[in-house]
């Protein structure tokens, strides 16, 4: 299957609800504020982001990541904009799935391991993961987003 064949499976909402969903499990809290969903499936399945965030591990901060790739940030209030409705069908569709609960927060019903997904999308589902894993050690997810020069909509 070829590379552009994936990306546009994983532009459904059922990919998209496992995608959030790894990153829900990265993030590993109880309740994670819903607006920060809005930045995965921009970051993830966008190519460039995803291969760095796939590629790091737990000891890297958000700050560094973005200085050091700053193409991640190049047009995302753009990209979170076009992937808004993706988003919501997904969260729906893991909400379906008693993946997640939605209220004013999401709370992970049931974690993903990225490790047990099929090697073609175990890159996305591995960056979505370290992306949660990522964003949960920020102080504030105002500064998220401050990071990414984008504003929670």
């Amino acid at each position: 299957m070829k590379l552009e064949h994936i990306e546009l499976l994983m532009k459904n909402p059922y990919s998209g609800s496992e995608i959030i969903t790894h990153f829900a499990s990265g993030f590993g809290e109880k309740e994670i504020p819903l607006h920060l969903f809005y930045l995965v499936l921009p970051l993830v399945l966008y190519k460039p982001s995803r291969q760095v965030f796939s590629n790091i591990n737990h000891n890297n901060h958000l700050s560094l990541i973005l200085k050091d790739n700053r193409e991640i940030a190049a047009n995302f209030q753009n990209r979170i904009s076009e992937m808004k409705e993706l988003t919501n069908l997904s969260l729906i569709v893991a909400t379906n799935r008693n993946w997640i609960q939605i209220d004013t927060n999401v709370t992970l019903i049931n974690s993903l391991d990225y490790n047990k997904s099929l090697e073609k999308i175990k890159e996305i589902h591995r960056a979505a993961h370290y992306f949660g894993i990522i964003l949960h050690k920020e102080k504030s997810y105002v500064h998220v987003f401050k990071h990414f020069k984008v504003l929670p909509k």
